[in-house]
């Protein structure tokens, strides 16, 4: 098989699902005119205009979540200064961090802290409510706690959604990508060999990584030295996506690494779903807003539609001979035969014809020959482009399975790539299966 002419079906709906997010004119149909052309780069062929916001970004790049459900992730103060993180499973119960409550230093009373809403709430007016703390409830083993809030956050915040949580049981492996949230810093400085200091805590973030490591009670994530959780994310969620692309919580944050651009752990939610739902009453496993973002357009997730109307989601999947691809009649995204789509199959999304980007943009193919740019550029998957485009490759001879470095795992992802040294966590890197490819094995 011709590496670059093919691609999995969850990264390709992955990326739309970004792109979707962030307005696409190519989904949404508003907005910007057909690419140009464009030799900026030396290449020959048409331009992908509009970049995506990757790492740490104000709204999610990954998972689809509405507004509201965007603002259940919230922030906790302690005495009115930023302290941790954490989000709505409830409209009066919050999922944060053991270690933020009765197992920080020192101890912190329910009195002390209190739940935050808003993009930036430390911020004069950039706060929506602040909802004191009843009690919490901490897990008898694990870094998680439950905070009891004293009103009902969503009369509080109308339009304000409880996140869903993933069910009991969800394949989450080696891997897989998944996107976390906080309110942390945005940097951090070195200030001695192993001391740093956090830097601009107090606004909500999202950040996009790959899951390197899955114990039955825990999921790290490898942020690579340039992206990952600081200081005040502790009690964030980490989402993964389910088929129609909306997020649902798997993991809080319960250790993060000091530099900020390392190795984090969360709790796994999934399986510790008995006992919040103890204090909670039944927690939903699906998402609560019904259209989330998308658009009356629609949009592609694999062999499934996706689209808005009337304030409802609807999901239509593609059976017989029929694809998900533009049609023209209706003026968006639908189940079409392969004839009547003018792409031919090809989505926004797009793949490699050997070393040419192609890609469908509102009916019309798009290519952009690869070969012809500076810099000996290659095709491939390039998500801060929306799809696949031309890219400095980096890789070298990593292939999608990854390899082994003696004891560093090293992983590709869009031309980048991804080290993680196996030995710090007590592991040894080694082929997991056919599936996952090389990762980090338990001794």
């Amino acid at each position: 098989m011709n590496e670059m002419k093919k691609v999995s079906a969850a990264w390709r709906g992955a990326v739309l699902n970004v792109a979707a997010l962030m307005g696409f004119a190519a989904l949404t149909g508003c907005g910007d005119s057909p690419p140009r052309r464009a030799d900026e780069a030396g290449c020959v062929g048409d331009s992908r205009d509009s970049p995506l916001v990757v790492g740490g970004t104000a709204t999610p790049t990954y998972v689809r979540l509405s507004a509201g459900e965007i603002a259940a992730i919230g922030a906790i103060a302690r005495d009115g200064e930023p302290h941790c993180s954490g989000y709505l499973v409830n409209p009066r119960w919050v999922v944060t961090a053991q270690h933020c409550t009765n197992k920080s230093s020192p101890p912190a009373s329910p009195e002390e802290l209190e739940f935050l809403i808003g993009q930036e709430p430390f911020r004069d007016g950039g706060g929506v409510a602040a909802i004191k703390i009843n009690r919490f409830l901490s897990h008898p083993e694990l870094d998680l706690s439950l905070l009891e809030l004293e009103e009902d956050a969503t009369i509080q915040v109308p339009g304000i959604t409880p996140l869903p949580v993933a069910f009991e049981g969800f394949n989450i492996k080696n891997g897989m990508d998944v996107e976390a949230a906080g309110f942390g810093a945005i940097a951090a400085e070195r200030i001695s060999d192993d001391l740093y200091r956090t830097i601009g805590a107090g606004s909500r973030g999202f950040s996009r990584q790959r899951v390197t490591r899955v114990t039955p009670g825990a999921i790290a994530i490898e942020g690579g030295g340039d992206r990952g959780l600081c200081g005040g994310d502790s009690g964030g969620p980490m989402f993964v996506r389910s088929a129609d692309g909306s997020g649902r919580v798997i993991g809080t944050l319960a250790q993060g690494s000091s530099n900020c651009v390392g190795r984090d752990s969360f709790v796994r939610n999934d399986v510790l779903r008995d006992w919040i739902e103890t204090y909670t009453g039944p927690l939903s496993t699906e998402s609560n807003d019904q259209c989330g973002l998308a658009g009356a357009m629609g949009e592609c997730v694999e062999r499934t539609v996706v689209r808005c109307e009337r304030g409802l989601l609807l999901t239509e999947e593609c059976t017989d001979d029929r694809v998900c691809g533009w049609d023209r009649s209706a003026g968006r995204f639908g189940c079409v035969l392969p004839f009547e789509d003018p792409c031919g199959g090809v989505d926004f999304v797009g793949e490699c014809d050997g070393n040419i980007a192609v890609w469908c943009d509102r009916g019309e193919i798009r290519r952009r020959d690869c070969s012809t740019c500076d810099q000996r550029q290659t095709c491939g998957l390039v998500r801060e482009r929306g799809g696949f485009y031309c890219h400095v490759n980096e890789c070298g001879s990593i292939g999608p399975t990854g390899r082994c470095n003696r004891n560093t795992l090293e992983l590709c992802t869009a031309g980048q790539v991804t080290r993680v040294d196996c030995g710090e966590s007590n592991a040894i890197c080694d082929w997991i299966d056919d599936n996952t490819g090389f990762g980090c094995r338990d001794l």
